[in-house]
């Protein structure tokens, strides 16, 4: 660690790392009081069962896990951990989207999807309220991007790779790399109004017209690269006009 770094200040001075890892149990949870102390008490948790879904928090567990195999020391280090009972995953997924939405260094890919999946779940109004019209507008913009992936009359069919997905030789662009600019043809006025899926219609037909142009766009990923590809992405907002 640097030298005057808060990290290694803090380790040294209380033994630990204090951020906490955010953990949660679909199940019932009972805790029995040993010992009180101000504001806190100790004591034991009993999770009934042994399965914790982790929230937030999962690079510093697989850095502890690391260290452990390197050191069995490390497997009595404290780890400061916050545990809920939420019944419903799309709680937890609510959870890790409020706590990384802000966060610097965090790709952004995994958190667009959750806008997606809490805009299917819960509704425009719901998400509106949450993330306003930015984050309605990003939700609408993934929805589009796998409509133009999964229409097989598209020229982007199966060739968008999506968070998580192992990339293949037919992918020539990331879901997260393409959502930007859907988002900004998204805010023409143009649009206002449109269902998704028309939008999506017409711009399915749009880069038929220029894939019949270029074709070694889609057609030879490989030698037209991922830096000549984002040039053309701005193209699609010639569009509306």
């Amino acid at each position: 660690m640097i030298r005057g770094s808060a990290v290694k200040y803090l380790v040294r001075e209380l033994g630990y790392f204090p951020t906490s890892i955010l953990l949660n149990v679909r199940g019932e949870v009972s805790f029995s009081e040993n010992k009180r102390q101000d504001w806190f008490s100790y004591g034991t948790l009993d999770t009934k069962i042994d399965d914790f879904w982790i929230i937030d928090g999962q690079h510093r567990i697989e850095a502890l896990k690391r260290a452990i195999a390197r050191n069995r020391d490390f497997e009595n280090y404290p780890v400061i951990t916050s545990i809920l009972r939420l019944p419903d995953r799309f709680d937890e997924m609510l959870l890790f989207y409020i706590v990384n939405r802000r966060q610097k260094g965090v790709k952004t890919d995994l958190v667009h999807r959750h806008l997606q999946r809490m805009l299917q779940q819960k509704g425009e109004d719901w998400l509106l309220d949450l993330e306003g019209k930015r984050g309605l507008t990003q939700g609408y913009a993934i929805e589009i991007v796998d409509i133009l992936n999964k229409d097989s009359v598209s020229p982007w069919y199966g060739r968008i790779r999506e968070v998580g997905e192992v990339r293949h030789m037919d992918h020539v662009i990331n879901d997260s790399d393409m959502m930007p600019t859907i988002t900004e043809i998204l805010n023409e006025h143009y649009f206002k109004n449109m269902p998704i899926k028309e939008i999506a219609n017409l711009l399915i037909e749009y880069w038929n017209a220029l894939y019949n142009i270029y074709p070694e766009c889609f057609t030879d990923p490989d030698e037209f690269s991922r830096a000549k590809l984002s040039r053309w992405l701005p193209v699609l907002r010639f569009l509306p006009s």
